[in-house]
């Protein structure tokens, strides 16, 4: 719903505004978002992070002077700090405020009202960090490092951001992508790459096309959106969860701004959105099914060890060894 309106809100056609809701229902990104077990905390945290910039950016599509009343101001704060406690990688939904609050304070006529305007707007979420990170601190929260996720600025950037991109237009499932890579196998490698590349040409050169400023916009707030988990160490695609309604509404537009330009370019546009919906359809109806798999597995496992669980001495181990 919340794409949807936003799509409205930036003058898409409705067709268009259908596609950007059909990638995010569908898309295998949110899969293990959905069902996998840190499935409340992700999904809240996108939830009420965009929710969030939802609220703030409303002025911009309003009439009349662009600024935020107190009221607005205080809800999207609210929201943005639930997402913080549902989990870490929602702070980099104050990043996607801080840009929504440039816009609207650029508004202004003067420097001095431009930077009133954007201190006014960031110190509520500037508050709302500071309550999450202390809050975290003394419950004994890592702040720089957890267990194997380890932060740092470095080449990771940038094959983390080179990862996102890769699947978030990716129309085959991650898996079989992993899965083709770690067995080398050639001509799949070969398949996969050339969509993925092909997609991404044809989301590219409608952004060129029109509205790059929209573009420029989108693209910005879903690159902010992965912040922190860009400067993890090793990510997971779910990660990609919270830049997923910005990413939607980006593609949606550079397939909808080719549209328009002739019968070429409208088999191209088709081939790639009824390419890309139904291999994300595939894709989590195989994850589903192997999370499934899994999940019966790790039961069956889990009541053969019951017994000697219980059985443990403190501070005891077991050891999990395989029969080949």
């Amino acid at each position: 719903w919340m794409v949807w309106t936003a799509a409205l809100r930036l003058r898409y056609k409705h067709w268009e505004a259908a596609l950007a809701c059909s990638l995010v229902l569908v898309s295998q990104v949110a899969q293990p978002a959905l069902l996998g077990n840190d499935s409340l905390s992700q999904v809240l945290g996108g939830v009420f992070g965009v929710a969030s910039i939802w609220i703030l950016s409303a002025p911009l599509f309003e009439p009349g002077p662009r600024r935020i009343s107190p009221g607005r101001l205080l809800a999207s704060a609210i929201c943005y700090l639930a997402a913080l406690f549902s989990k870490e990688t929602s702070l980099g939904f104050a990043l996607v405020a801080g840009a929504i609050a440039a816009l609207v304070s650029f508004c202004q006529t003067s420097w001095r009202a431009r930077l009133k305007s954007l201190a006014r707007t960031l110190l509520p979420f500037a508050l709302a960090t500071i309550v999450y990170l202390t809050a975290r601190i003394n419950a004994g929260g890592a702040i720089s490092h957890s267990g194997e996720y380890r932060l740092h600025f470095g080449l990771n950037v940038l094959r983390n951001l080179a990862l996102f991109l890769f699947a978030s237009l990716n129309p085959y499932s991650t898996v079989t992508t992993a899965v083709a890579f770690q067995t080398r196998h050639r001509d799949l490698m070969l398949a996969i790459g050339t969509s993925v590349i092909f997609l991404w040409l044809i989301v590219i050169t409608g952004a060129l096309i029109a509205r790059r400023y929209l573009m420029i916009v989108l693209a910005t707030c879903a690159v902010a959106a992965l912040f922190p988990a860009v400067l993890l160490d090793h990510v997971s695609e779910l990660y990609l969860y919270n830049a997923l309604p910005f990413l939607a509404l980006l593609f949606a537009a550079g397939f909808g701004n080719l549209w328009y330009r002739g019968r070429a370019t409208r088999i191209a546009v088709s081939i790639c959105v009824i390419s890309l919906l139904c291999g994300q359809i595939l894709a989590v109806r195989q994850k589903s099914a192997m999370m499934f798999e899994n999940g019966v597995e790790a039961a069956a496992m889990r009541a053969t060890l019951s017994g000697y669980i219980h059985a443990l001495p403190p501070n005891g181990k077991i050891l999990l060894v395989g029969d080949n």
